[in-house]
């Protein structure tokens, strides 16, 4: 009797050692990774023609996903260069959501983004954080998928700069992920949208494109 008991310890114990290892087994079988690398043809404008400016951002981008969970993390840096002296600007962005798949077609996530724009006069730093919707929808054509993202801040903070107010941004473009590569290539319009509390209001808006590797699809 204590040999059976024994005996049932012991294999009590390997299961519970055995079960969180198939687990994370399981886990890093559902793991999808991505990372490439992303263009943006960007202008700058306001209410106020003569303060436009345009640049070429350049940037990469990864994202882990597992299940209907997934983390992403871009960064694009370039210049922005106006007609006017002293107009010209040296850009950072970085974001970071995490996004949750409701259907195949919707997901629904949160988001935060940081934007420092660097002159010969100072530095400026907008933080945005908000919530972020997108929808997609296959085309008829193997791989290639419609896709629109939609992502609103309530919730800003600024240094050594004015006061935010309804920030949001808007994206409508194309995907196309060939199954038979591990490759996607991406391209969209992009318009984002700040309103300022004492001044013009700004936006920034043009054609982003990137390409991109997956692994674990």
């Amino acid at each position: 009797m204590t040999a059976v008991v024994r005996s049932l310890v012991a294999a009590a114990a390997l299961a519970a050692v055995a079960a969180p290892a198939r687990a994370q087994l399981g886990l890093l079988r559902d793991l999808h990774l991505t990372g490439g690398a992303l263009v943006y043809a960007v202008r700058q404008g306001s209410d106020v023609e003569a303060n436009s400016r345009t640049g070429t951002w350049k940037g990469v981008e990864v994202s882990v996903q597992t299940g209907r969970l997934a983390v992403r993390l871009s960064g694009m840096m370039g210049p922005l260069g106006g007609a006017s002296t002293g107009l010209a600007q040296d850009v950072r962005e970085t974001t970071l959501g995490v996004a949750y798949a409701l259907r195949p077609w919707l997901e629904v996530g949160v988001e935060g983004e940081a934007l420092r724009l660097k002159s010969d006069l100072a530095v400026t730093v907008w933080r945005l954080y908000g919530v972020r919707l997108g929808v997609s929808q296959g085309l008829g054509v193997e791989g290639l998928t419609g896709r629109a993202d939609f992502a609103v801040y309530p919730m800003t903070g600024v240094v050594a700069a004015r006061a935010l107010a309804r920030p949001m941004r808007a994206e409508v473009g194309l995907v196309w992920a060939p199954s038979r590569w591990p490759v996607e290539a991406r391209f969209a319009y992009r318009v984002e949208h700040i309103d300022f509390e004492d001044t013009n209001d700004l936006r920034l808006a043009g054609l982003i494109g990137g390409v991109v590797v997956r692994y674990g699809r």
